[in-house]
């Protein structure tokens, strides 16, 4: 559902319309949606990633064919940088979507134990300087894309350090103050 707030100051009044699957969309299911540095609003879905200019929708979905083509179609997540998008997946890890070669790369952790961990991504927020916070169903997991690492982040409970692996993250809010919040399944608030 799109609306329009110029219309909210001009006449007090809401304009809707829908966009689904008859206009274009790969899903009905929409996670999580963006607006790049271009103007195009991008629409994460969980069969594929869609990109609207105002018109009409292209879609990017999984081709077996197509090393380029993007890794896993079930996205949850999208953090607009300058030269493309960071993904997160539920089940297929983190994708970056370079913008000018239209190329999708699948992001891999250093070792099978981080891999594993970063593979059901339920949100991704970025911070000033520009760190890549990924909730996942297994803690906080932190990506420095300048060095391409991963790290899990840990937190301090009466002196003693403890992972975040045992909580279902849900979603991360950074502030304008760059505190972080993480929502849990389960967990509370941390």
């Amino acid at each position: 559902v799109l609306f329009s707030t110029s219309s909210l100051l001009a006449q007090k009044k809401m304009t809707f319309s829908t966009l689904g699957i008859s206009q274009g969309l790969s899903n009905s299911l929409v996670y999580d949606i963006v607006e790049d540095k271009n103007g195009f609003i991008w629409i994460a879905t969980s069969n594929g990633l869609n990109r609207y200019d105002g018109y009409t929708i292209k879609k990017f979905q999984n081709d077996p064919l197509d090393s380029n083509s993007i890794s896993f179609n079930k996205i949850t997540s999208i953090v607009a940088v300058n030269d493309g998008l960071f993904l997160g997946t539920r089940g297929g890890g983190l994708i970056f979507y370079n913008n000018e070669t239209d190329i999708f790369s699948k992001i891999e952790a250093e070792d099978s134990v981080m891999q594993n961990q970063i593979l059901g991504i339920f949100d991704l927020s970025m911070d000033y300087e520009g760190t890549l916070w990924l909730a996942t169903g297994k803690g906080i997991i932190k990506y420095h894309p300048q060095t391409n690492k991963f790290v899990e982040l840990k937190y301090s409970k009466n002196g003693e350090q403890l992972s975040t692996l045992s909580f279902n993250i849900q979603k991360i809010l950074i502030t304008k103050d760059q505190d972080v919040y993480a929502a849990s399944n389960g967990g509370g608030l941390f």
